[in-house]
């Protein structure tokens, strides 16, 4: 046999050697054919249409994250107006691309013009008030408002991802889907065996935002609140949350109640710089821990300082989840409790680690593959 046939014979029959054991015999080395398939199903990352999966269809509500930025315009802007001693009447959101400063002090209408001009000329235009001297109207410019919604897809499609890594999938598919107002994703998780839970911590929108209880009394329905009172107080919103009252046996309210909130939050999920569940010693509860970043506590700190004995409302999705009494200065971390499981806190304290939602996300389609072109072969 001529030798050069021979060491590309032998050569190729290595490689094929090689193959196969990394195939079949990688990473241990099978003792029994249950084993050899194992370690194939490990090496070969099949697709949905081979081995089935979910497939969801997701729309990203970017509108709430463009309302967010207002109320935060908001708060922004009375800070600063009140910080330099100007007088006005009100602040207030008008919609979600518009605000509105009522009735400033004409001779401090400079003021005002340099705040907008130096940290919002690129973000808002200013006009006159139409109708109302010495009011002006702030109007979110349009190449703003498109990058704040390709910012929010962006990092919607991004926090997808890190979570559904998190939970160990193999080949997942995330990205956008439809034109460009579409604002929707297409999610593809092949071979999961529990879409239910990955559903729940992708659908959870861990939209963590920290915010002011204005009103210490709770109500038991919106059209209670308002036989009481006949406007909300500036710049507040009432948001649903879970009743923390007893009934008359001594369980708890399972009922829903509604909070008066103030419209920008102290921190968001963005605030966050980790989130991890543990089990209270003094009683096996478990509970998840989160602490902030430096920006985030620079916020949070001196608010917990004024408002120690008032309540703290923790709102994810835009439900109060609960609402703590503030009972002394927090700096850079606090705890969420709420009689979760081990496994309920574990996956509130991973969607938090993966990054908060900038908006939520609503369910379009959602499906259950089989494994298609396995079966017909």
């Amino acid at each position: 046999m001529n030798p050069n046939l021979k060491w590309k014979a032998l050569f190729i029959l290595a490689v094929i050697v090689f193959c196969i054991y990394f195939l079949f015999g990688y990473p241990t080395f099978p003792t029994s054919f249950a084993q050899m398939k194992g370690n194939f199903r490990n090496q070969i990352q099949l697709g949905l249409d081979l081995q089935g999966g979910t497939h969801l269809i997701l729309q990203v509500q970017v509108q709430e994250a463009i309302a967010q930025e207002t109320d935060t315009t908001v708060d922004r802007v009375t800070t600063a107006l009140r910080g330099k001693n100007v007088r006005y009447d009100e602040v207030r959101r008008v919609d979600d691309t518009h605000l509105l400063i009522q009735n400033i002090d004409p001779s401090q209408y400079s003021v005002l013009s340099d705040l907008q001009s130096t940290q919002y000329q690129n973000v808002w235009d200013m006009s006159p008030a139409p109708g109302q001297p010495s009011s002006y109207v702030w109007t979110l410019r349009a190449n703003a408002r498109a990058a704040m919604e390709e910012s929010t897809m962006t990092q919607t499609i991004e926090t997808i991802q890190r979570r559904v890594n998190a939970l160990g999938l193999t080949e997942p598919t995330v990205q956008p889907r439809g034109g460009a107002n579409a604002n929707e994703i297409i999610v593809e998780l092949p071979g999961e065996g529990d879409p239910t839970r990955v559903k729940g911590v992708i659908a959870q929108g861990g939209q963590l935002e920290l915010r002011s209880v204005e009103d210490q009394q709770t109500y038991p329905s919106v059209s209670a609140y308002m036989a009481q009172h006949t406007l909300l107080p500036p710049n507040a919103e009432l948001l649903p949350g879970r009743s923390e009252s007893q009934t008359p046996t001594g369980g708890q309210d399972t009922g829903e109640t509604w909070y008066i909130l103030g419209r920008a939050p102290i921190i968001t999920g963005r605030d966050l710089r980790t989130a991890v569940e543990r089990r209270r010693i003094e009683n096996g509860d478990w509970v998840v821990d989160f602490t902030l970043s430096p920006d985030g506590a620079g916020r949070f700190a001196p608010f917990t300082e004024k408002n120690v004995g008032n309540r703290m409302a923790i709102v994810l999705d835009h439900k109060v989840y609960m609402a703590p009494t503030i009972k002394e200065p927090l700096r850079d971390s606090a705890l969420i409790e709420g009689g979760f499981s081990q496994q309920s806190a574990h996956d509130l304290a991973l969607v938090l680690r993966a990054g908060a939602l900038p908006a939520s996300i609503k369910y379009l389609e959602e499906s259950s593959v089989g494994p298609s072109l396995g079966a017909d072969s």
